[in-house]
């Protein structure tokens, strides 16, 4: 019996979530270090940031988060062509949030949205609405 299949690569989001989590939950700098990346390539000239016992809070003057969508890809990065040539960026920065706080905060270009990380980690959407201060981008992880 002679018989021909065709196959492609799949993923699996839960198992893949559980994999990134043994990565990004070993290396303490790695959510730090991924988050200031990001607004060193949005063009920031200024980032502030702010830490207490329950938050940690990093505002940048960039570009912004057009489309905050983007974070919660997997794989697929946002960035400009440019940036994209340059460095090859993974698309797997933001998600290290996940593994490294409760909650998360995302405020840019006059978007807001916050969630529960153990939401989000079982595929809970995250709601975006409308923030009235338009201004820099500002994400803070609590917990």
């Amino acid at each position: 019996m002679n018989q021909s299949a065709a196959v492609a690569v799949t993923s699996d989001t839960r198992s893949l979530l559980n994999a990134l989590a043994a990565t990004f939950t070993n290396n303490s700098t790695t959510v730090l270090g991924e988050l200031l990346q990001n607004a060193r390539r949005a063009g920031a000239s200024k980032v502030e940031i702010t830490a207490t016992a329950e938050e940690l809070t990093i505002v940048d003057d960039g570009r912004g988060i057009e489309d905050l969508r983007i974070l919660l890809s997997i794989a697929k990065s946002g960035w400009n062509d440019e940036i994209q040539s340059t460095e090859s960026p993974y698309g797997l920065g933001f998600i290290s949030c996940l593994f490294a706080a409760e909650r998360i905060t995302v405020a840019s270009k006059g978007k807001l949205a916050t969630a529960a990380t153990a939401d989000l980690l079982n595929l809970v959407p995250m709601q975006v609405q409308a923030d009235p201060i338009d201004g820099a981008t500002a994400i803070t992880l609590t917990g």
